[in-house]
């Protein structure tokens, strides 16, 4: 009896070339498993920040649309650069505004607030930054409402 294989038989076993393939598409994959687990991650994130900024700058809306008559003199004014409320406002207003500003600060990444009323209407505006594709991107958020009296 021959040992040696004819042209017509059929291969036994896998080739080398055959499992280097099979690796090359498994860690293909994996890697593609990973990149969407980090995606996910980063929107999360991100939806967190969101989340936190409309919270912030509703409570504080609702909160100036029933105290209208001192928002309208701008009792409630603030800047970003300024990290607490003017010491000549009223104590409840200063303690309002500065714990706003505390919630903002502690909530978002370099959080900051800012109120800008007018005898007519208010502008709350958050800046935050957040991680956005491969860097730090700043995001403001304006939330400009009427004034209503009564």
């Amino acid at each position: 009896m021959n040992n040696q294989h004819s042209r017509g038989s059929t291969q036994q076993g896998v080739g080398l070339i055959e499992v280097m393939i099979a690796l090359f598409i498994l860690a293909f994959g994996a890697l593609a498993i990973g990149n969407v687990q980090l995606t996910a991650l980063s929107s999360a994130n991100i939806s967190t920040s969101h989340f936190a900024v409309n919270s912030i700058a509703e409570e504080i809306a609702e909160k100036i649309k029933a105290d209208s008559a001192q928002a309208a003199n701008g009792l409630y004014n603030t800047t970003f650069d300024e990290a607490t409320a003017m010491a000549g406002m009223n104590p409840q207003v200063t303690s309002l505004v500065n714990t706003t500003k505390q919630a903002a600060a502690s909530s978002l990444k370099d959080g900051a607030l800012q109120i800008a009323c007018t005898p007519t209407d208010c502008t709350v505006s958050l800046r935050w930054r957040e991680s956005i594709t491969a860097g730090q991107t700043q995001q403001i958020y304006n939330l400009r409402f009427p004034l209503h009296f009564n």
